[in-house]
């Protein structure tokens, strides 16, 4: 998808003036759309998505467009038409829903909107005659998680589960929800999750726990290598560390640093082999 531009092998996008400006100009339902240039999208096939912000009675909340492979528009899904919220968020104001990832497999947009601690499933092929239903969400923190949840979250011993203000939330091969837990509100250290969802009984447990030996307060990823190794990034650290699969034993560490750079944050760091 040359329009949104550079990818690697999962189709990993990065924003490009070209593809935010077909967004300038766009009205919806009578309000303005404000492209966002802070994303991370992943996606599997012709078309891409892109988040884009779209204030709902002066408060912010997000949507995402579909672009065909010529960067125009073909299909948008905004949050307003199927939940608007009613106050500013407790700790982040206008900014009531902050969407930091998107990945789509399979004609489905996985969505980690992470000031309500909720990961959305979205039919998302432009071509689907019920493209834009939401297929389920999951709530990771009853606080935060106002526009409610469609499983019960739990721990691997069957208690009560959590997760905060989540980053890079996708699909792996194995069907499991993976996403990193940065766990703002209790300070305590970040960690990624792998959730098995059971939509028939209605639960989304814990099943991987790969606990990092600091607090990440913002962004982090956790990506797998061929052979099921987690590795995960505490961003404003610039902290890399490698879990075996089933281990919560961290195997391999580094930091990166750029001794001419202007910042130490890394946001991911993606295994290539």
């Amino acid at each position: 998808m040359p329009a949104a531009g550079a990818h690697d092998g999962r189709r990993g996008l990065k924003p490009t003036p070209q593809a935010f400006g077909a967004l300038e100009g766009l009205q919806i339902k009578g309000v303005g759309v404000q492209p966002v240039t802070e994303f991370d999208a992943l996606t599997g096939g012709g078309e891409g998505a892109l988040q884009v912000h779209v204030p709902a009675q002066g408060l912010q909340i997000d949507g995402f467009v579909v672009l065909d492979d010529q960067g125009a528009e073909v299909a948008r899904w905004h949050l307003q038409d199927h939940w608007v919220p009613t106050a500013t968020h407790p700790r982040h104001g206008v900014d009531v829903t902050h969407s930091n990832a998107i990945s789509v497999q399979d004609g489905v947009a996985l969505v980690s909107i992470r000031h309500l601690s909720t990961v959305v499933a979205i039919r998302a092929d432009p071509t689907a005659k019920d493209f834009g239903t939401v297929l389920w969400r999951l709530g990771g923190y009853g606080v935060d998680a106002v526009w409610g949840s469609d499983f019960t979250l739990l721990d691997a011993t069957g208690g009560s589960g959590s997760f905060q203000e989540q980053h890079h939330a996708m699909l792996l091969p194995d069907g499991r929800l993976s996403l990193f837990d940065n766990r703002i509100a209790s300070d305590a250290d970040s960690r990624a999750l792998e959730i098995e969802l059971d939509t028939g009984a209605g639960t989304a447990t814990i099943v991987e726990d790969y606990p990092l030996p600091s607090h990440c307060h913002f962004q982090g990823g956790s990506f797998r290598t061929a052979s099921g190794h987690a590795v995960t990034t505490c961003a404003p650290r610039g902290l890399v560390y490698e879990f075996a699969p089933g281990t919560d034993t961290i195997s391999w560490q580094t930091r990166i640093t750029c001794a001419s750079g202007s910042s130490g944050v890394v946001p991911r760091m993606i295994p290539v082999e």
